[in-house]
């Protein structure tokens, strides 16, 4: 294990891109909110403009569609039917993968309120899309349980952001479990997945061989910093937007093969 402190993040800088086009900074699409929570496709497009993306799409209900658009000039909004529950209905999959095919990363879950929709909507883009980095949230991020072999497929493009409540769904076992052992319930969801887990409330980063090593102390950076915010309403929204910017902004290889196992420095 590795712990990941001030010393060794200041180490990984973000990329300059001062002077360079706003494509260079990365194109991301965040797919959020639902009429219950609109506010959260807000936190987390948000957090993902001030991790420095240069383009932006959202998806969100279409109800909620034209406030969000006023409220985020910046961004290109795109609204879908919602469904009985308020979720963004699995019949956008299909644009939703158009506009992902185009983008360096992709975010989904943060506010979505109908769990099976959520599902069937990433599980939909993992299926249509290959290319960008995915980050899965919340809702998302359950319904990934019964097609761990397709995000595998995604070669460590995927990092995911639960809390342990989500997590104890994720695994099918108590939360109460979960929050005792934090640490290997993140263990045991990296190897199931193939992804990289963060739980920032925890103090917890898990990465799986061949990462892309740079990038992923810069996910560590955030999580250090945000660590106590996080448990917060709303945080955890502005968490993904933020992580899910992080990779596009540049990246390198992993020095070696073996699992990277950090926990964050609470010092």
């Amino acid at each position: 294990m590795k712990k990941v402190t001030q010393d060794l993040l200041s180490d990984y800088p973000l990329p300059d891109h001062a002077g360079g086009d706003k494509r260079g900074r990365g194109r991301v699409l965040v797919v959020a909110g639902s009429m219950q929570i609109p506010g959260a496709a807000l936190l987390a497009s948000l957090s993902a403009l001030r991790a420095g993306a240069g383009v932006l799409q959202v998806a969100t209900c279409e109800a909620v569609a034209p406030q969000l658009g006023i409220a985020m000039p910046e961004a290109m909004v795109f609204g879908y039917p919602a469904t009985s529950q308020g979720g963004i209905h699995p019949s956008a999959c299909a644009k939703l993968a158009e506009l992902a095919a185009e983008c360096d990363a992709v975010l989904i879950g943060p506010g979505m309120t109908d769990q099976e929709a959520t599902a069937e909507l990433a599980v939909g883009l993992l299926r249509s899309v290959n290319g960008p980095n995915f980050a899965f949230d919340a809702s998302a991020f359950i319904g990934l349980r019964a097609h761990l072999n397709m995000v595998r497929a995604h070669n460590d493009r995927v990092v995911v952001t639960p809390h342990s409540g989500e997590m104890a769904k994720f695994l099918g076992m108590p939360r109460a479990e979960v929050e005792r052992e934090p640490l290997a319930a993140s263990q045991e969801a990296c190897r199931l997945s193939g992804s990289v887990v963060v739980e920032p409330v925890a103090g917890i980063m898990v990465l799986r061989a061949r990462l892309r090593w740079p990038s992923d102390i810069r996910l560590g950076r955030y999580a250090w910093r945000n660590r106590r915010r996080t448990s917060r309403t709303g945080n955890r929204s502005s968490a993904g937007g933020h992580l899910e910017c992080l990779y596009p902004r540049g990246s390198g290889t992993a020095p070696d093969k073996e699992d990277r196992l950090c926990r964050l420095s609470r010092a």
